[in-house]
């Protein structure tokens, strides 16, 4: 449900569901679903303009993906972080997650150039 609130752009409703199906991700210690679930809120976090709170949900998945070794989805987490502390200001933060988003997309052999970031 939280994916339809959210393409409805009512983040805030799509936040409520995200944040229910985290808890019971938890619970069934289903770590995929959990990653989904904060990647979810973060972006959600980020449209309503709480960078801030979007980054610090991210971080958190960034966590259990590297815990996970499932680095698929590492790249573009990266890149969101640095969105995030670009729209924050702080260009410095940004760039540095910039950076680590094209060396986890080169080291997979993604076909990324520096261009794209």
């Amino acid at each position: 449900m939280a994916r339809v609130y959210f393409q409805m752009g009512d983040q805030y409703k799509a936040l409520s569901s995200y944040d229910q199906a985290l808890h019971l991700s938890r619970e069934l210690s289903d770590q995929s679903q959990e990653m989904n679930a904060l990647d979810g809120m973060g972006l959600s976090y980020y449209v309503v303009g709480e960078r801030e709170k979007a980054a610090e949900i991210w971080k958190q998945e960034l966590l259990l993906i590297r815990a996970s070794g499932q680095t698929g989805g590492e790249a573009n987490l990266l890149g969101s972080l640095g969105a995030a502390y670009n729209a924050l200001g702080d260009k410095q933060e940004a760039l540095a997650y910039l950076n680590k988003s094209l060396q986890s997309a080169r080291a997979r052999g993604d076909g990324v150039d520096d261009s794209w970031f």
